[in-house]
């Protein structure tokens, strides 16, 4: 048998409910309290950013990176990411038009034998973060 099908449970909890109804419609509509509450969270968002920028300075001192240092640093890999996939692209596209032709002068290796053909590289993928 659940508990909350008991009919003298759920008469208390309705009571107990109704309650605290009340009671925050009487904290919310006296000013002061609302005041109070919004001095609370103001002063808390000031000793958080106080606490941030105390860290920040920490970090440094101990030559550590800080959050800002390491999203900067994967933008940059990111960018750097693209920029050799777009480059290899290119290189296989050029590879793909000078594929047929012959091979240019001093392409011959050390015993005067015919360098191999290079390797068709296949663009790397970008790993999921």
């Amino acid at each position: 048998m659940d508990i909350r099908s008991n009919p003298v449970v759920k008469k208390f909890v309705e009571a107990g409910e109704a309650q605290v109804g009340r009671l925050a419609n009487q904290l919310l509509s006296n000013e002061r309290f609302v005041m109070a509450i919004q001095q609370i969270v103001a002063g808390t968002l000031a000793a958080k950013g106080t606490l941030d920028k105390s860290l920040r300075g920490a970090l440094a001192t101990m030559n550590l990176p800080s959050t800002a240092d390491v999203e900067e640093l994967r933008r940059r890999l990111d960018d750097l990411d693209r920029t050799m996939v777009e480059l290899d692209a290119k290189l296989d596209r050029l590879e793909d038009r000078l594929g047929g032709s012959a091979a240019p002068a001093g392409a011959a290796g050390a015993a005067g034998q015919p360098k191999a053909a290079p390797k068709k590289r296949a663009p790397k993928k970008k790993p999921e973060a």
